[in-house]
């Protein structure tokens, strides 16, 4: 997100530079964020789990699966916040106000079951929820697909969710770009009135 927003603020990058070319400059931001956001889910849900010895039970594969998704939604959400933040330091802000209780809604620190069905669902649209339990399902109970069929749906239907809301915001962050570039500069009283 805070990538994001330095290229809205500069107008440049992939997003809202001169060369950006619409649904394929945004499906390869989208894979290139991606890409980050499956390597630290590989690191985590294979290397560290090996070299730490922790129990696991294993549905290697199923996780990989699962985290090419998560991914996916991670990024979008990223940068659809990016672009609707327009600012580099909101992104941080936000961050800092809202992990912890993203943790708490997930569930692992206090039981789902136990919180008011509003912030359960509330929870639902927040990428660790499902993610949290589609891994653990998978790594240390050794799931399979259909036993982790709601988190995977879940999961999927953030990312069309967030996919179209960077979609949108990206959009029309353009278009006030475009009208940006044909306002008239009025501290040097260029362009036409």
């Amino acid at each position: 997100a805070a990538l994001v927003g330095t290229w809205l603020e500069g107008r440049s990058g992939t997003l809202f530079g001169a060369q950006a070319v619409g649904p394929s400059a945004l499906a390869g931001t989208v894979a290139g964020f991606a890409l980050f956001v499956f390597l630290a889910l590989l690191y985590f849900i294979g290397f560290v789990f090996w070299f730490q010895d922790y129990p696991r039970g294993g549905n290697f594969a199923g996780a990989v699966a699962f985290a090419a998704v998560t991914a996916l939604a991670v990024a979008s959400l990223g940068i659809a916040l990016g672009a609707w933040f327009a600012d580099r330091e909101r992104a941080f802000q936000v961050l800092l106000a809202t992990s912890v209780p993203f943790l708490f809604m997930s569930g692992i620190v206090f039981p789902r079951e136990a919180m008011p069905v509003p912030i359960n669902v509330l929870a639902m649209l927040v990428p660790t929820t499902p993610g949290i339990f589609g891994f653990i399902k998978l790594n240390q109970m050794g799931a399979t697909w259909s036993e982790i069929r709601p988190e995977f749906l879940n999961m999927t239907a953030l990312l069309l969710l967030y996919g179209g809301a960077a979609w949108w915001a990206v959009h029309v962050r353009r278009r006030v770009r475009r009208s940006w570039n044909h306002q008239p500069d009025l501290l040097t009283h260029k362009g036409t009135p």
